[in-house]
């Protein structure tokens, strides 16, 4: 059982781009962290940002359900008939996966590997595992971006809620912090809309075995006076019921989290 809880465990700690020391899930998919230390709410609240709530109590949901004992981990290999293509759907993952130097991306796959997930997605990256499940793929686990496929998706221009969101490469690996949640008002912030971008967001949502919520973490946003201009922000908030944005003491937005 060891060794399934470590796999589970890593697939939450992969997701959400955190490291945290305690965690705990359930088999209802959703993630409870608990600080090591209290958290000051004083210098976590932006009372002078008028189109964020604070929104306590928000859950952070994952796609994990039924755990299953019977599942192994397989390099991808790749065969004559796959050819690499690229559309937006490339660009988004290379961008995410390029975000850490040693950072790894989940896809959730429903028992097989379509063309164009392998000839968008995963032939862009080095490494590529496959984890099957009572001998069904249903993860696709991705690290190490091709440095000639990134060229080829700047040389052609980032997706601008793309490059919003993952524009800028961090530093330093993704470490865990106390964090509160806002609700965005989406009547105080201008519609932005993008049509070639909602292609890609139709498909992050058929992706996800949970439909009602999306979320992006690992991302280069920080909230600040400017944030309300941001492309991304100003798509997401009118794209979905409801729109969080988790902030640290740094006020960095750890992740954003859409409800469908």
């Amino acid at each position: 059982m060891g060794k399934l809880y470590d796999y589970y465990k890593e697939k939450l700690l992969r997701l959400f781009g955190a490291t945290p020391k305690n965690i705990g899930w359930t088999s209802y998919a959703t993630l409870t962290i608990e600080p090591e230390y209290p958290v000051d709410l004083e210098n976590l609240s932006f009372k002078n940002i008028d189109w964020l709530e604070l929104y306590e109590n928000l859950e952070v949901v994952g796609d994990y359900d039924e755990v299953s004992t019977d599942f192994r981990i397989r390099e991808f290999i790749s065969s004559k008939n796959h050819e690499p293509h690229f559309s937006l759907i490339t660009e988004f993952y290379l961008m995410l996966g390029n975000q850490f130097e040693n950072g790894e991306i989940s896809i959730f796959v429903n028992n097989k590997l379509d063309k164009k997930l392998i000839s968008e997605v995963i032939l862009h990256f080095n490494n590529c595992r496959v984890v099957y499940e009572n001998d069904l793929p249903t993860e696709v686990i991705l690290s190490n971006p091709k440095k000639v496929s990134l060229n080829e998706v700047h040389k052609q221009g980032i997706n601008p809620i793309i490059s919003d969101l993952y524009g800028n490469v961090s530093e330093s690996e993704p470490e865990w912090s106390p964090s509160l949640s806002y609700k965005v008002v989406p009547e105080k912030i201008e519609k932005y809309e993008d049509q070639n971008f909602d292609l890609l967001f139709e498909y992050l949502i058929s992706a996800k075995k949970d439909k009602h919520f999306l979320s992006f973490s690992w991302l280069s946003l920080v909230l600040d006076e400017t944030l309300i201009e941001s492309v991304a922000i100003r798509y997401f908030a009118h794209k979905c019921k409801n729109m969080y944005l988790w902030v640290n003491r740094e006020k960095k937005i750890t992740m954003i989290q859409l409800e469908i």
